[in-house]
């Protein structure tokens, strides 16, 4: 059978052969790669089992063998690929990619074939829609190229463009197509992209409960470490000031700042429920240390937000009366365990799309 074929230019000089194209973009894990670890132990046609009968042992092998048939006729189909005709002008023109593969003797795309006088050039791995989608970009088939993406195909065109290195061919649909993505704004659009940017990287930074996985995609390693160590250092600082709001407490030296003479009442209360609190967490021993796995910013101020803070009260000293009375003491953890919370959350700043682009952050 003949490979699937699109004819973008009908004076074709150049053949671009995709295979493996595959839908699967940016996998999480293994998982959503294929089949779970006891099924690839066990392989995809184990049939028999003790209480198997004959007819059914005989009907599982026919299965088998269909499946089998099935399999290796559908690999031969991948092998084949899908073939897109287009003209080597165009491609040289919008990408430095192309005009290298194409250039005379560099590489092995670079020679026109001598059966068919045609240059051919093979990728792998894309999505066929979003491959197809760019090739009609860069032939200025305006009419079918989709006005409106999703944010899945935006990102499988991001990593085609910059594979491609085509940006300025194809920053009219880029920009259109964010306008449909994200929510339209008011300023000119360098701006709206910085604003963008800061903003999707303080996202980043406070709901990570790891190192930011980049699923294959090409953000830039110090992107991803400058992110990290933002996120680390954030934690470090909140689980510090805990720690350091535990020792002033306990220090024999802590003063009320509402009662001098109520002040070892007061550090004693304190001292307990806020210890009481850190270990019921997990935020006292043992300290939660880097690279903080499964912690993220966000939640550990979710956590902080819950730390209880009981009332207490102290006996008020008046001779005059033959009732014991008490007034209720207003310290507690409220007050300095939100503000080490918020001031963390609000502290956090994205990262610089100009310095991303340089990769310095200093």
């Amino acid at each position: 059978m003949a490979p699937d074929t699109h004819i973008i230019d009908p004076d074709a000089d150049t053949i671009i052969t995709l295979k493996g194209a595959s839908n699967v973009f940016a996998p999480w894990d293994e998982i959503e790669l294929g089949l779970s670890q006891k099924d690839k132990e066990s392989g995809p046609f184990e049939i028999t089992s003790p209480e198997s009968s004959p007819s059914e042992i005989s009907e599982a092998n026919s299965v088998a063998r269909r499946r089998s048939e099935l399999t290796i006729e559908s690999e031969e189909l991948e092998d084949q690929g899908i073939q897109y005709h287009v003209s080597s002008r165009h491609l040289k023109l919008a990408s430095p990619w192309f005009r290298r593969a194409l250039s005379e003797g560099k590489w092995s795309e670079s020679g026109r074939k001598t059966e068919d006088g045609l240059f051919h050039v093979t990728a792998t791995d894309w999505d066929a829609e979003a491959f197809l989608m760019l090739l009609n970009i860069i032939h200025s088939r305006h009419k079918q190229v989709p006005r409106i993406l999703t944010l899945e195909m935006l990102a499988k065109i991001a990593v085609l463009i910059d594979y491609y290195e085509c940006g300025e061919t194809v920053e009219l649909y880029t920009s259109m197509w964010i306008d449909h993505v994200t929510t339209s704004v008011t300023m000119p659009k360098i701006y709206y992209m910085k604003e963008f940017f800061q903003r999707a990287t303080v996202v980043a930074i406070t709901s990570s409960d790891e190192a930011l996985r980049t699923l294959g995609l090409p953000i830039p390693s110090c992107v991803s470490a400058e992110l990290d160590l933002k996120r680390c250092q954030a934690i470090e600082s909140v689980i510090a000031q805990l720690h350091d709001l535990l020792e002033g407490y306990r220090n024999k030296d802590y003063t009320c700042p509402l009662s001098a003479n109520e002040s070892f009442q007061c550090g004693a209360f304190l001292l307990g429920v806020l210890t009481k609190e850190m270990d019921a967490k997990g935020l006292l021993s043992p300290r939660p240390e880097l690279p903080f796995a499964k912690l993220s910013l966000h939640d550990l101020h979710e956590t902080i937000r819950t730390i209880k803070s009981p009332s207490w009260a102290s006996k008020i000293n008046n001779s005059g009366s033959y009732h014991v009375q008490y007034m209720q003491h207003k310290c507690n953890l409220n007050s300095p365990v939100t503000w080490i919370s918020n001031n963390a959350m609000v502290g956090i700043h994205g990262l610089d799309l100009a310095c991303a682009k340089k990769g310095n952050f200093i």
